[in-house]
């Protein structure tokens, strides 16, 4: 049945590169029909599912070097870049060096560009011989363990960088990570992105630009070809993809690309996009006349895991300063929603108290309702595999200087406690829900590591305290059915008295 569901698509698919059909134009093939050809292919050409080798400790990483490298090509494209270099310095990831690469013959993009330089900002100056020789030469320039290219129009969303590093870090058996992206500008916002298929990259591209890369790839593809006048990134995914690399989605929406006219997306008409498909499948003719060979190379990959996953990404310099009264929440974001009256309390204690915080989720949750007042959310199911997590949340409050943890209905922040008093010296505070007998009964089991409990209920204060033998020290009481402000009041008063004021 699989044979012929593959020679289905394979027939269908020939059809498609006819030259009378612009193959994936969206003039030529309705939007409903592309998506329903591409869960097609992606039930047909599946991922195998991998188990885990343990290999020796990462080699550690010259932190007088950046650990990645951000290339941005640029021609007259002064209007935009200041947007993408912002959404760089607004990384809470800050090891990465940014490099330009100036074709520009527009006077105004030349003075953008030589203000960029005095604010540390690496621009090369070369002749315009297009988007992937801008790219080669920023790549040959940098200095970084990996590299990311992004285009002067398009922005990161703040947790991009870290997140790409720490799933390659943890993983070396993954040598490129990127996120789903969203649209912006000219047209209705779109969501794009798909998990890293080699025998789907041969139908179309679902990997974005700005995916960050192992530099090491480079040995093996030499760079981007300067001979394609567009689509240049996906022929480079799949040289990249037949040499054996893997790649990873982060399914959370972190890249911005932006369309307007003129942009790269919209420079190649129906004929063009014919005359460079057929550019593409002619240099790796070997794998499109027998894409059969991609199930051999997936066989090939492997998950790897470290003794010492985030190694190079623990120095407190690396990371974008937190306020002194930050803290670390530790939740299980599936049942929570904006109206949950612990999460006003946080927004309040944010917007008024001088509180910030970043955010661990410990299980899935479609959208995070901590986005509103929180740039730092870190949902580990997405982007982590889980031998790594409790990792991970212990680099956070080491390499963020967080001095208390909030703990709010999460199975593993309980079952963390012990390794996180032991390997940081933050405090922990137990919040209970109303109804969250079932928490009060799993932190009375940790009941020596936690430096308050906070009940969101007087009456279940009164219960819980009579049940596992509370002081009105040890177990406090908010009224959520106050305004928020008064509660927020009465959390913030104590958090400080469990954290004072550091000097």
């Amino acid at each position: 049945m699989p044979r012929i569901l593959s020679l289905l698509t394979d027939t269908v698919l020939v059809h498609m590169r006819s030259p009378k059909i612009a193959h994936w134009s969206k003039r030529s093939v309705p939007r409903p029909v592309k998506n329903s050809l591409r869960i097609f292919y992606r039930f047909v050409y599946r991922t195998p599912q991998l188990s885990f080798t343990t290999t020796p400790r990462l080699e550690r990483w010259n932190h007088k070097l950046p650990l990645v490298s951000i290339v941005i090509p640029c021609r007259n494209y002064g209007r935009y870049i200041g947007d993408a270099i912002r959404s760089i310095r607004s990384q809470t990831f800050k090891g990465c060096e940014i490099i330009v690469v100036d074709g520009s013959t527009e006077p105004s993009t030349l003075q953008v560009l030589k203000d960029l330089k005095q604010t540390g900002v690496i621009v090369l100056s070369q002749a315009p011989r297009g988007v992937s020789a801008a790219r080669n030469a920023g790549i040959l320039f940098s200095k970084g363990k990996y590299v990311c290219c992004l285009d002067a129009d398009d922005t990161l969303e703040p947790t991009y960088l870290e997140k790409c590093l720490a799933l390659l870090e943890s993983n070396p058996g993954i040598s490129l990570a990127y996120s789903l992206l969203k649209t912006f500008g000219d047209e209705h916002p779109l969501i794009l992105g798909e998990h890293f298929n080699l025998r789907l990259l041969l139908e179309y591209n679902h990997v974005p630009t700005c995916a960050v890369f192992r530099g090491d790839i480079l040995d093996a593809v030499k760079g981007f070809d300067e001979a394609m006048r567009a689509y240049e990134d996906w022929d480079f995914w799949i040289r990249v993809g037949s040499a054996g690399f893997r790649g990873r989605l982060i399914p959370e929406v972190l890249v911005n690309r932006r369309l307007h006219p003129g942009s790269l997306q919209d420079s190649a008409d129906n004929k063009d996009r014919r005359v460079l498909i057929k550019q593409i499948s002619e240099k790796n003719r070997e794998l499109f006349s027998n894409p059969d060979q991609t199930v051999s190379i997936q066989r090939r990959y492997h998950n790897l895991q470290v003794p010492d996953p985030f190694l190079n990404m623990s120095l407190p310099s690396l990371y974008q300063p937190v306020k002194k009264s930050a803290c670390l929440v530790i939740a299980s974001g599936d049942q929570l929603r904006k109206t949950d009256p612990f999460l006003k309390i946080l927004l309040q204690l944010k917007t008024e108290n001088g509180f910030d915080f970043a955010v661990i989720l410990t299980r899935t949750s479609l959208k995070s309702v901590f986005w509103e007042f929180s740039t730092q959310v870190y949902d580990l199911t997405r982007f982590l595999d889980s031998y790594c997590w409790l990792d991970f949340v212990v680099n956070v409050i080491a390499s963020r200087r967080i001095k208390l943890v909030i703990l709010y209905n999460s199975k593993l922040g309980y079952l963390w406690a012990s390794e996180i008093k032991n390997r940081t010296s933050a405090l922990l505070i137990d919040v209970l829900a109303d109804s969250s007998r079932e928490y009060a009964e799993l932190g009375a089991r940790f009941e020596g590591l936690l430096s308050r409990r906070v009940s969101l209920s007087t009456q279940s204060a009164a219960s819980f305290g009579d049940a596992f033998g509370l002081s009105e020290e040890k177990l406090r009481a908010i009224n959520v059915t106050a305004p928020a402000a008064n509660c927020a009041k009465i959390f913030a008063k104590i958090l400080r008295e469990v954290i004072p004021e550091r000097q």
